[in-house]
């Protein structure tokens, strides 16, 4: 499992998918409780890979979402350590954009 480092200003009841490559047809958007002051991880989904996917991609492929308080939060604000091999960092397109705007309604 993937280690978060975040700083303490962390909040904003914004959903964020890290490195998103969703393959799934449905999202459900129901959430927890929004945090007051600190990050909150609401899902993990790794060794996700489906049929389409090539072997080579399982590891680019796995997914966080999480939610935070009142304010937004910056990609810069985080560092993710995976145990087993490097981070590829994150994937920011029109895909995951609309990923990210369903998460947040």
């Amino acid at each position: 499992m993937p280690l978060l480092h975040t700083t303490p200003r962390l909040s904003g009841p914004h959903a964020l998918v890290l490195p998103a490559l969703l393959v799934a047809a449905g999202l459900n958007t129901a959430h927890a409780q929004v945090p007051a002051k600190c990050l909150e991880i609401e899902s993990i989904l790794v060794d996700a890979c489906t049929a389409q996917c090539p072997g080579a991609a399982e590891g680019s492929n796995e997914m966080v979402r999480f939610i935070t308080g009142p304010s937004p939060l910056s990609l810069n604000d985080l560092v993710v350590d995976w145990p087993n091999n490097f981070f590829n960092g994150f994937v920011q397109d029109a895909t995951t954009a609309s990923l990210v705007a369903q998460l947040n309604n």
